[in-house]
C-alpha cells in the first residue's frame, strides 16, 4: 500500500473525487453527488480552509508501492478550531472516507489520518466519519441500506463499519429516520396533534410559513432558531449565516415555502419552528453527477415528481419546552395539512437522535426504526 497526501492538487483532487464514482456506480440505491460540488469540497476555494486555526490533510491509498497504482482508498483528516468534546477537549476529524473491500488499505487510511491529527496537531480524540464538521456531512449508515434513499442521508458501503471497529472506534452517537407513508398513517398523525394546534390558535398562537419573497430575512429567523435550538449537541460549532446561507443554496430553487413553518407566540416572538424540505434524491440521481443543460432539465422533470418530504430541522425555545404546550404535536398536524394540500403522501423524519420526542409521537406509524446511523470517537 502506498499513500498519497495532499492539500491542493488538481489531478490528486480528481482521483480522490473519482474513486468514490468508481465504488458506487453500479449501485441502484446510491444518489451521485455532482462533480463540481465535490471538487469544490476539496479545492483549496473552499471559504472552509480559509478560516483560522483550520488545517486539513487528503490521503489517497494505492494498491501499490507508489503513487501510479490504482486508488483503492481515501480520507480527508481535519482540525476544525471550535469543534470540542463533552469535556472541552479538542477533536479532530477523519471524513469523506470511501475504500474498497480491502481491510488492509482502510486500516492504513484511518491510521495516517489519526497519525497526522496527533502528530501535527496534538489531537488526542478524533471523530468520524464527519467532513471537517457536523455542517458540511457526517454518520456512518449501519442499517437500511435497502431503503429508498432520501437527499442528504448518509450513506455508505455496508463494510464501513467493521472497517472503523477494527481501527479502534466506538459508537458515540446514534441516529435513526422513519418514514410515514400514505394517506391513512398520514391522517393518524394528523389526528395526534390536531387538537393542539386547534388550541394554539385559539391561545393566540401563529404558524406562518417561510415568505420567498422575504427570502433574506425568513433564511436569517431560520438560521438564529436552528443555532439556538441545536447549541449544546455533540457536535455543535457556531455557523455563520453566510454559510449557512451556502449551504442552502443548491437547493434554493427547490426550496417549497409551504413546508417550513414559524411559530409566534400570543406576543409575536418566534417560539418553535419546522424545517421540512422536498426529498430531491430521485430528482438530484437523475442527473447522474452532472450539471450542464441536458441534466439540468432532467432534474426539473423529476423535481415535478417529488412525493415525500423530509423532516431535518424541528425545535422550540426552553420556555415553551418548560411549559410543555404541545407545540411540537402542533407543528406535526400543521405540517400534514401543508403536505395535504400540496399533493405530498409520504414524509420521513431524518435523522433523529436517539431519545428524541419525536419516536412517541411516530410511534405506529412507520415509528419503528428503518435506518440506524452513527458517529464514531476514537480517545488514545
Amino acid at each position: 500500500m502506498f499513500i498519497t497526501r495532499f492539500k491542493h492538487d488538481q489531478a490528486l483532487s480528481r482521483e480522490f473525487v473519482d474513486l468514490e464514482y468508481r465504488l458506487y456506480r453500479n449501485d441502484p440505491h446510491w444518489v451521485p453527488p455532482l462533480r463540481r460540488g465535490r471538487l469544490r469540497e476539496v479545492g483549496a476555494d473552499n471559504p472552509l480552509f480559509q478560516r483560522p486555526g483550520h488545517d486539513r490533510i487528503h490521503l489517497l491509498v494505492h494498491d501499490g508501492h507508489h503513487a501510479g497504482g490504482r486508488p483503492v482508498g481515501r480520507l480527508v483528516a481535519a482540525v476544525s478550531p471550535d469543534l470540542r468534546d463533552e469535556d472541552g477537549a479538542p477533536v479532530g476529524t477523519v471524513g469523506m472516507f470511501e475504500c474498497d473491500e480491502s481491510p488492509a488499505a482502510a486500516s492504513a487510511l484511518l491510521g495516517a489520518g489519526v497519525e497526522w491529527l496527533r502528530e501535527k496537531h496534538g489531537i488526542r480524540r478524533v471523530w468520524g466519519p464527519m467532513n471537517y464538521d457536523i455542517w458540511h456531512g457526517y454518520r456512518l449508515m449501519i442499517r437500511g441500506f435497502e431503503e429508498r434513499r432520501f437527499h442528504g442521508e448518509p450513506y455508505n458501503k455496508p463494510y464501513y463499519e467493521s472497517f472503523f471497529r477494527s481501527a479502534g472506534f466506538e459508537v458515540a452517537k446514534s441516529w435513526k429516520s422513519v418514514e410515514v407513508t400514505g394517506s391513512d398513517r398520514l391522517e393518524v398523525l394528523h389526528d395526534r396533534g390536531k387538537d393542539r394546534l386547534r388550541r394554539a390558535k385559539a391561545q393566540g398562537y401563529r404558524f406562518r410559513t417561510f415568505d420567498t419573497g422575504r427570502f433574506q430575512e425568513d433564511l436569517r429567523e431560520l438560521h438564529g432558531l436552528v443555532t439556538r435550538s441545536f447549541r449544546g449537541f455533540l457536535g455543535y460549532t457556531d455557523i455563520t449565516f453566510d454559510s449557512f446561507e451556502q449551504l442552502f443554496a443548491p437547493d434554493r430553487r427547490a426550496l417549497d415555502p409551504r413546508l417550513i413553518t414559524f411559530v409566534h407566540d400570543p406576543a409575536g416572538r418566534v417560539v418553535a419552528f419546522v424545517g421540512s424540505f422536498p426529498d430531491l434524491a430521485e430528482a438530484v440521481a437523475s442527473m447522474g453527477g452532472r450539471s450542464g443543460p441536458r441534466a439540468r432539465l432532467r432534474f426539473a422533470l423529476r423535481r415535478r415528481t417529488v412525493d415525500r418530504v423530509l423532516v431535518y430541522l424541528v425545535g422550540s425555545n426552553d420556555e415553551e419546552r418548560r411549559k410543555g404546550s404541545g407545540l411540537g404535536r402542533a407543528l406535526g398536524a400543521h405540517l400534514v395539512e401543508q403536505m395535504r394540500n400540496a399533493g405530498y403522501n409520504s414524509l420521513v423524519a431524518a435523522l433523529m437522535a436517539d431519545g428524541s420526542p419525536a419516536f412517541p409521537l411516530l410511534a405506529g406509524q412507520g415509528g419503528e426504526s428503518e435506518r440506524e446511523y452513527v458517529l464514531y470517537r476514537l480517545r488514545s
